[in-house]
């Protein structure tokens, strides 16, 4: 099969791995940049792959992206940005280059929680959201492109230790310091919990797992997709992802208990400083709250068909939360 994978950044350079791993594709990386673009780990271990190649591209160009896609079977978005309007413009840019090559399956750079679920109480959900009802309503798209999403959860990975060097997380060496911590400080053997999110849920999954749970669906499904892909290591409640914590630095946690209106009062006051980190601080219980991380079993999603990659491929094994984490504290 022939990919493109649009991005090596964070998420990019695990799927590109999972990818190459499997000695069955031919993936083509489009670029803003040379191949250094990628994660300096993720480029040591594939520089010599006879089945890579790098092609710079304009990503809101479309006939630039129109230029590298003809022959490929699949592409997959990994792109990100900053600027919620660049970050539409590529994906829609991309969508159009995949229509006009040909390709015929796009999977749109999600990979978080079922976005049916999600507030999008931040401008770049926003453009996210924005992609998702292009690709839901424009009749050319609904016509002559096949397009899902993978929903893995929160990455288990946010919560190893920083390398000090790089300040990439050392479980991943792609996922850079996002400035917070969800819930647990790890390190620090604390928590903070807002009054209603102790029994919230919250699905995990380790970033290289989702990686191979992805290359092996690209891999093994034919046909038709369903609209959410979704797969998680683990499903647990917010005091218990505290707990697991606790026994895996065998030590009692400090757990600060914060109010709904406190932590309201300290977005705002983020967002007037535009504290871009502040907000996402204060706003992650939001989502909590909402149930955004967590999900049941259900089949269905506001979007479509929803398939668990945990029981299509049961052989697949997804590490829990406890289990990841003992190997890096």
């Amino acid at each position: 099969m022939k990919i493109a994978l649009a991005g090596v950044g964070a998420i990019g350079s695990h799927i590109l791995s999972a990818l190459l791993e499997t000695g069955k594709h031919e993936i083509t990386v489009l670029t803003r940049g040379e191949s250094v673009a990628s994660p300096p780990a993720c480029k040591k271990k594939h520089s010599s792959s006879p089945n890579l190649k790098y092609i710079q591209v304009t990503y809101t160009d479309a006939t630039s992206l129109a230029s590298a896609l003809p022959g490929h079977d699949i592409c997959i978005s990994t792109i990100s940005s900053v600027f919620a309007a660049d970050f539409v413009s590529s994906q829609t840019a991309l969508i159009r280059a995949c229509i006009a090559s040909g390709v015929r399956r796009f999977v749109p750079s999600e990979f978080e929680a079922d976005p049916s679920k999600r507030t999008d109480r931040f401008d770049y959900l926003v453009a996210k959201r924005k992609v998702l009802d292009y690709l839901s309503t424009d009749p050319e798209v609904r016509e002559k492109l096949e397009w899902s999403i993978f929903t893995p959860g929160l990455f288990m990975d946010y919560y190893t230790p920083l390398d000090t060097k790089t300040g990439r997380y050392k479980s991943s060496q792609s996922l850079v310091d996002i400035g917070f911590h969800p819930i647990v400080d790890i390190g620090a053997c604390k928590a903070e919990l807002v009054r209603g999110m102790e029994g919230r849920k919250l699905r995990f999954s380790a970033i290289a797992d989702f990686a191979r749970s992805m290359a092996k669906a690209v891999d093994e499904m034919e046909g038709r997709w369903p609209r959410v892909l979704r797969c998680s290591g683990d499903d647990i409640e917010c005091l218990e992802l505290v707990r697991v914590c606790e026994r895996v630095r065998e030590t009692p946690f400090e757990i600060t208990w914060r109010t709904h209106e406190d932590i309201l009062a300290k977005f705002a006051q983020a967002e007037k400083a535009n504290d871009i980190m502040g907000m996402f601080k204060w706003g992650f219980p939001e989502f909590v709250l909402g149930d955004d991380f967590g999900w049941g079993d259900g089949e269905k999603s506001a979007l479509g068909d929803i398939l668990d990659l945990n029981k299509v491929f049961p052989d697949e094994k997804m590490q829990g939360l406890e289990e990841f984490l003992r190997k890096w504290w």
